[in-house]
């Protein structure tokens, strides 16, 4: 239609002779004003559905490299046999929990996921690889295990009554006594018969051994973990470490003096023999993976520590290793709270979100994702303020440095807050007022605070943080005299 129109037709071919006055265009300026209109939609519909597929396409490569980004779990793979030949649950353990969960398996009618939740320790890769050996399912079904940790809870929390769960630390306390019975009876059995079988017959432990009464208080030591009963089943096992019946009695020794902890009385014996027999070269590499694996630990449950450590043997005059340590201190005070929650985060938030010219931020700059393109703003340097004490829900009427400078209280609605200075945690919450508290102040010894109140009284308070008490030492009630 549009070359028609376009067209000279003979008439006007003819008229071409008469010069530029035979020219009509051949449109009405309503027609170009639709065909414009409709090159606009046309160009714009061209254009979004342009950016739509760019935007798929980005999307998809960035997934692709996110997922390409994300490290593998050896031996995690489906059908994978890594695993196989682990331990399973043995004969009478575990009875009901497993067929618990066997029958979710075969039930078509049950939920399609089942979260088994437990604390470290408690047996969930040996169900896992028991469930693995003799369940299969007319049905897809998905098995997870985890620990208690608060996102994962939160996760499922969300789903609620789209999966069936069993938390593995919660099952009755008869019934995992009896699992952890049969389990060492069963190991320390299999313990007393190789070592009878390798030593002379003068050595040799007796058929009784270990006794029902050691058995009994192996059990009331490990309850609930199972990790607890395994482990020391290893170590009695371990030959170079000498006789099992001498190792029994290591391990009970630490009954009486591990009381207060379950993870003492399971690793201290281990540690105590670390280095037995273990030539000068084998010492230095136990030593230094010890150092490695541990220090680790210790460093991330108190960083400020090993940066103060490292700052007290730094020569005076080293001045780039100083000016690290001291930055490096900055960015564990600013980030202190994330990395007690979740250590990953040094690389990934905690790294980001430092200063642009925090030395920290450009030694390990390297180490930030690869799969973060867009980075936030933050400042170039660290700023003045060194910790924001968080907590009070009023505004604060009275803030007192102790005189050794290591604590900080501040007074706010009815409460006292008493902070450790270094690190910004509230560590004891003083409550007993009945009204406003107005003034707060140290003993020059830094181990009492007095709080004065709208409620016509005084409190003395000890600043020890160890007593979990928070009621004052002392009282004074104040009278007006007319």
């Amino acid at each position: 239609m549009l070359q028609a129109k376009l067209s000279p037709g003979k008439r006007r071919t003819a008229m071409t002779r008469l010069g530029i006055r035979a020219l009509k265009w051949p449109f009405k300026s309503k027609d170009i004003e639709r065909m414009i209109d409709g090159l606009a939609r046309c160009t714009q519909t061209i254009s979004l559905a342009l950016n739509v597929d760019e935007m798929t396409v980005i999307l998809d490569i960035d997934q692709k490299t996110v997922l390409r980004g994300l490290p593998i779990a050896q031996g995690a793979a489906f059908d994978s046999h890594d695993e196989e030949h682990n331990p399973t649950c043995l004969q009478e353990t575990r009875v009901e929990l497993l067929r618990e969960i066997n029958e979710w398996i075969q039930n078509p009618n049950t939920e399609a996921i089942f979260w088994l939740n437990g604390m470290a320790g408690t047996g969930k890769s040996t169900i896992s690889r028991t469930l693995a050996h003799v369940a299969s399912s007319p049905r897809l079904k998905i098995f997870l295990t985890s620990r208690p940790e608060l996102p994962i809870r939160l996760g499922f929390t969300a789903i609620k009554g789209a999966y069936q769960g069993l938390i593995l630390h919660e099952v009755a306390g008869p019934v995992i006594e009896h699992d952890i019975w049969v389990f060492l009876e069963h190991e320390l059995a299999q313990v007393r018969d190789d070592y009878n079988n390798s030593v002379l017959e003068g050595r040799h432990l007796p058929t009784t051994w270990p006794s029902e009464v050691n058995i009994q208080i192996l059990v009331e030591m490990s309850v609930p973990l199972f990790i607890f009963a395994a482990t020391v089943c290893r170590f009695i096992a371990d030959r170079r470490l000498g006789d099992p019946g001498d190792q029994l009695q290591d391990i009970i020794s630490y009954r009486e003096t591990a009381q207060d902890s379950q993870l003492n009385a399971t690793y201290l014996p281990v540690l105590n023999k670390l280095l037995v027999d273990l030539s000068g070269k084998k010492t230095n590499e136990v030593m230094e993976r010890f150092r490695e694996v541990v220090g680790s630990i210790i460093s991330l449950a108190n960083p400020l520590s090993a940066i103060k450590a490292l700052q007290a043997i730094v020569q005076p005059d080293a001045n780039k290793a100083l000016s690290f340590l001291d930055n490096a201190h900055r960015f564990v005070l600013a980030i202190a709270p994330v990395i007690q929650q979740a250590p990953l985060q040094v690389y990934w938030s905690a790294l980001i979100f430092a200063p642009k010219r925090s030395i920290v931020r450009t030694v390990f700059k390297k180490e930030i994702p690869s799969c973060i393109y867009l980075m936030p703003k933050v400042e170039e340097g660290w700023s003045q303020c060194l910790l924001a004490l968080e907590g009070h829900s009023n505004w604060v009427s009275s803030v007192a440095f102790s005189p050794d400078s290591k604590l900080v209280a501040s007074a706010s609605d009815n409460t006292v807050r008493i902070w450790p200075a270094e690190t910004g945690d509230c560590t004891r919450t003083l409550k007993g007022h009945s009204d406003w508290v107005s003034s707060v102040a140290f003993s020059p010894d830094s181990k009492l605070v007095a709080s004065a109140s709208y409620d016509s009284t005084v409190r003395i308070w000890s600043t020890n943080t160890e007593g979990s008490s928070s009621a004052p030492i002392v009282l004074l009630f104040l009278y007006k005299v007319r």
